[in-house]
């Protein structure tokens, strides 16, 4: 079986170089890295996509056809060990990136695909990816014509690790790769409508500053506060958890109950949203009117 991927000759390079290697020359290119020297860069290195373009096109997510491979960067601190549990039992290559240290693993697993995932498609092929890691991959991935750096190592015998399953039998994929067609119908259901959220209505001036300083300092109005943002309330002190982000707008912004232990609601995602504020505005931010 083969895979349709582009190559790229270096960053700056727009025109895709179509190629569809077998398993064995795919393992064989992910696994072999460029030695670029202590002082070098990857700056100059070839790159390739799992993105197919159209004949005489160049590249951008708008004229990606296909994808035929899932590609995760993991960057966050992961270990090998916990990605290659996660992700052995589809065939797959795990090399690690050109900034990778043993203290601070940095890695790039990748998954060939059963069949080409259609462009259209990709964006609840990534959804199934990025739920089975734990949300633990780099989110950019998700962009259809993301090209990748081929692997590199700063001098032989150094950091670089390479790994790939299933060792025993690298050429028998039929059935083996990864199963996006499954998943795919059932993230593509259409959602059911939102449920209205209530409206707390509450005066200008003076009233507004009371019930700012209700949720700064009264643990029951925080309390009453996550329970009506649907918040998931854990341990004891309870945490207020899974609430939509007002900046990214995903469901990983956090209050504590008790402003003792804190009093600003934050956004897990640090580096790439960094959202913060005080509950007030949190609430305001969700759709209450306060």
């Amino acid at each position: 079986m083969n895979w349709a991927i582009s190559l790229f000759s270096d960053r700056w390079a727009k025109a895709p170089i179509a190629r569809r290697p077998d398993w064995a020359r795919l393992v064989d290119a992910l696994t072999t890295p460029d030695i670029v020297g202590p002082h070098g860069t990857k700056d100059h290195l070839p790159l390739w996509s799992p993105a197919q373009y159209p004949d005489g096109e160049t590249r951008g997510a708008a004229r990606v056809q296909s994808l035929s491979m899932l590609v995760l960067d993991y960057d966050d601190g992961t270990l090998i060990e916990e990605a290659l549990g996660a992700w052995c039992q589809w065939p797959g290559v795990l090399h690690t990136s050109f900034s990778h240290k043993p203290s601070a693993p940095k890695f790039r697993v990748v998954l060939p695909l059963s069949a080409p995932v259609p462009a259209a498609h990709w964006p609840a092929v990534w959804r199934w990816a990025w739920r089975t890691a734990a949300k633990k991959i780099d989110s950019k991935c998700k962009d259809a014509s993301r090209c990748y750096y081929m692997p590199a190592a700063r001098e032989a015998g150094g950091a670089f690790e390479a790994y790939a399953w299933p060792a025993t039998r690298p050429t028998v994929f039929l059935g083996d790769a990864v199963p996006w067609a499954a998943e795919l119908s059932e993230l593509t259901k259409p959602k059911p409508p939102p449920v209205p959220r209530p409206v707390i209505q509450v005066s200008a001036g003076r009233a507004r500053r009371k019930a700012k300083a209700r949720l700064d300092e009264d643990p029951h109005s925080r309390l009453s506060l996550a329970r009506a943002l649907g918040a998931e309330l854990l341990g004891d002190p309870p945490i207020a958890r899974r609430i939509a982000c007002p900046s990214c707008a995903r469901r990983d912004v956090w209050f504590a109950v008790h402003p003792d232990q804190s009093a600003w609601a934050k956004c897990n995602h640090a580096k790439t949203c960094g959202w913060w504020g005080d509950l007030f505005n949190l609430a305001r931010d969700n759709g209450w009117q306060l």
